[in-house]
């Protein structure tokens, strides 16, 4: 395969513009016709969605690098690769170095600070462009809090984003919550899965939750996201104990037969979604006493 065939990676993050969640989804631009849309585009330029398969999008285009990882630099004229003095990122990062003393031990170099040369590109995308990271300034047409679950999943961005905050809140129920078995500590979803739901049906969860947070106000969404991100079994947070304890119950409700495999992922999702509008209206003062190291027979 030549250059020229090779394929554009495409980064996309959903910036405060946006839904303000920091995530950032990859996707590949592999036709010739959307990839041309990015040449002679300089860093800092919009791109119209529309015209690289986004429609109701608009990209502002915040870095870029080649093949080799060379990146893009805003201010350097063209897209040819040039040398010059950089002490700060893009395009270099210093770092600290442990030499060894003649008379023994060691000392710390920091080069922070320190200009080294390096090589970067001109701000101007060309066919050596393999990378181009993105951001949404702005969403055309429906708002995401018009839209229902189907228009979401059948939008590619939103789709993305929306699994990827469903994982974040059933990380606590699926993973963080932990069975001891032995010496070893397994994720809850294991168990859950020896019951008959299977990691389809896992994904489908993160995805029908993700979707409902998406569409919330940017405060809510901003205050239930910072709290489930506190990923920590011995110091959780309230939300995420709340949904590690309706995780663990729906778990034996599922093996008392209380519910059919089948109907686990919307009841869970319901239960779930119940609770985060319940402690957003601060109708949970306390949250439930759970250890996240359990033991099962």
């Amino acid at each position: 395969m030549s250059k020229k065939e090779l394929s554009i990676k495409l980064v996309v993050c959903d910036s405060k513009n946006f839904l303000g969640t920091g995530i950032t989804t990859q996707f590949e631009i592999n036709e010739a016709d959307k990839k041309a849309i990015f040449y002679n585009k300089k860093i800092g330029e919009t791109i119209d969605g529309a015209q690289i398969g986004f429609p109701t999008y608009v990209f502002q285009i915040r870095g870029a690098s080649d093949i080799a990882g060379f990146p893009h630099l805003k201010g350097i004229p063209g897209s040819r690769l040039k040398k010059i003095l950089k002490k700060a990122p893009p395009g270099y990062r210093p770092r600290k170095y442990k030499i060894e003393k003649k008379v023994g031990g060691y000392k710390i170099v920091n080069l922070k600070g320190v200009y080294r040369k390096k090589t970067v590109r001109g701000e101007e995308l060309s066919e050596q462009t393999r990378q181009v990271n993105v951001s949404i300034i702005e969403k055309k047409g429906k708002s995401v809090t018009e839209m229902d679950e189907k228009d979401i999943m059948n939008d590619k961005i939103l789709k993305e984003i929306s699994y990827k905050v469903g994982n974040i809140i059933t990380k606590w129920g699926l993973e963080i919550l932990s069975v001891k078995n032995n010496e070893e500590l397994l994720p809850f979803q294991e168990k859950i899965k020896e019951l008959g739901v299977d990691d389809s049906m896992l994904e489908e969860l993160k995805r029908k939750i993700g979707a409902a947070i998406v569409k919330l106000d940017h405060e809510s969404r901003r205050k239930v996201l910072k709290d489930a991100k506190k990923l920590s079994r011995n110091n959780p947070s309230n939300l995420g104990k709340i949904i590690a304890h309706i995780t663990y119950s729906a778990y034996n409700a599922l093996k008392n037969g209380e519910i059919k495999p089948e109907d686990f992922v919307g009841q869970l999702s319901q239960r779930i979604l119940d609770a985060i509008r319940k402690w957003l209206n601060e109708e949970i003062k306390t949250p439930p006493k759970i250890s996240l190291k359990i033991s099962l027979s």
